[in-house]
This record gives structure tokens, sequence and C-alpha cells, in this order.
């Protein structure tokens, strides 16, 4: 069952044809439920554009998105787009619209109408998928950035979506930070909600299922991560560089030892050695 469908999607930011400079040039996929996708790209090839087409934030110039069957340019369901698809973005801070943790969490779902006594179940429970349930009566500012990014998280799961978009959520965040949110994410994609994580982080692209990769506003790789690792025609092409553990693999092999050209995790490359080893 296909979660989200963009199909033969061009965007400009001008309204006049005349002065259009496309971001997005044609695009088509088509995301199925429980899927965890990875959209790669170098600055300005159109990734955050496509993150805000995905939810609705922004219209197609011409073509089509579907979320969840819903068409974005149907203002009548653009509601109910925004409750089935759910945005984290960059900056933590300009996610926030209440000082206590928990007003904050309880802010989505008390604009769709939740009834108190619902919105105090789904506090807790949001708060304690992401981790974060002895923080429920804090002060949000004075969180670091990776615990921020986990309450709008969990500000999002309030609202109960069934997809999770990271408009390039974890760039602003230290390597501890980042790994608090890829691991929430990695969770909440084994519970079944669909997550598309927008990134320039190649550590990130291998935790998925498979990736996109974006190049001048057009479509250049749709395939899994250790596909698209090996494709050294694509990496130009989309200027990508390999994951760090992909690097020390090369290196490995380089100077004879036979690893797997294959593996992209440290886990994966910890054991080879070690049987290597034996």
């Amino acid at each position: 069952m296909s979660q989200e469908e963009v199909k033969n999607v061009k965007f400009s930011y001008s309204k006049k044809e005349e002065n259009a400079v496309y971001a997005l040039k044609g695009i088509s996929f088509v995301i199925e439920k429980g899927e965890f996708v990875s959209v790669v790209g170098r600055n300005g090839c159109g990734k955050s554009t496509l993150a805000k087409l995905l939810n609705g934030l922004f219209e197609p110039s011409s073509g089509k998105v579907t979320v969840c069957g819903y068409d974005t340019k149907n203002e009548d369901t653009i509601f109910e787009i925004r409750k089935r698809a759910g945005m984290v973005f960059q900056n933590p801070d300009n996610q926030m619209v209440a000082t206590i943790v928990e007003d904050d969490i309880a802010f989505g779902p008390e604009n769709l109408g939740v009834p108190p006594e619902e919105i105090e179940i789904r506090v807790a429970s949001a708060l304690d998928t992401v981790g974060m349930s002895e923080y429920r009566h804090a002060t949000a500012s004075k969180l670091s950035g990776g615990q921020k990014q986990r309450i709008a998280i969990a500000g999002v799961l309030s609202m109960e979506p069934e997809i999770l978009i990271f408009d390039e959520a974890t760039s602003m965040l230290d390597p501890k930070g980042r790994g608090e949110v890829m691991s929430v994410a990695k969770k909440l994609n084994a519970q079944g909600i669909t997550v598309i994580n927008i990134t320039h982080n190649m550590d990130e692209v291998v935790m998925g299922d498979r990736v996109l990769a974006l190049n001048d506003g057009q479509l250049v790789f749709d395939g899994t991560p250790k596909e698209l690792f090996k494709d050294v025609e694509i990496l130009k092409r989309a200027k990508l560089d390999l994951p760090p553990v992909a690097k020390f693999r090369n290196m490995l092999i380089e100077r004879g030892i036979k690893v797997s050209e294959d593996i992209l995790q440290s886990n994966e490359l910890v054991e080879e050695i070690w049987q290597l080893l034996k």
C-alpha cells in the first residue's frame, strides 16, 4: 500500500512561468507503508523543497503529490494530510511553542480537538516512546539539542501520524544528539511508522531500507544503500561521499585484507574483522 506518491512533479518558487527556475524538475516515485527512506543530495538539489511537498506545506507547480490517497492540492483534505504526515525540522528551537515540555507536546492534539483525557494518554505515550518521560515537567529551553528534537518528535507523535518526515532534523546536532534522534526514528519505523529522512549525513543513509538521490532537481537514483555506494558514477553525478565505514572498508581491501564490499555499518565491519582474527 503506497502512502506517498510523487508523479511528474515540478516545483518553482516563482509563480510566473517566464521567471520560473525549477527546484524540482519532473520527479516521480512511490513510498510504501512502513518503509524507511533516505533522501540525499548536495545543498540546493531540492531535498528540503521535496520534504515540504510531501506533507502539503508546498503545492507542486505541476504534477501530483498524494499522501495516504489525498491530493495535496485539494484544500478540503489538507487537514487530513497534516494529521497523517508529521514533520520534524532542522532547528529544534523553532519548533517549540510552549515553555513546559508536556504543554508543547499537547499543543498538536489540542488543536485537533482531542479530548483532554485522551491528550493526557497521548502525551505520556509519546514521551515514553522517545525516552523523555522524566522531562515531562521540564523547561524546554533548558534541554540539549538532541533532547529538544526528541520532544519535537514526541509532539508529532501525539497527533498519531502514519508518516514521519525528518527535514535535516539532525544537521544542527552533535554526534550524541544525532544518535538519539536516529535511534528514535528506527524504533518508530520498527513499530510501523513510515520514515522519510531528508539528510546529507551518509551514516544516516545506511540506516534506511531505500535511498532516493537528487541532483539539480532530478531524481538520479532509487535503490538500496548498498546499491548506491557501489555505483561510482551515481556518487560522482550526485556529488555524494561514501560513509566513513565504507571508506575504512575500502582502505582495508586496498591493503589486501579480505572484507566484504557490502559492509556499510560499523558493527558489520567489527564482526568481519573479528572473524578474520580467529
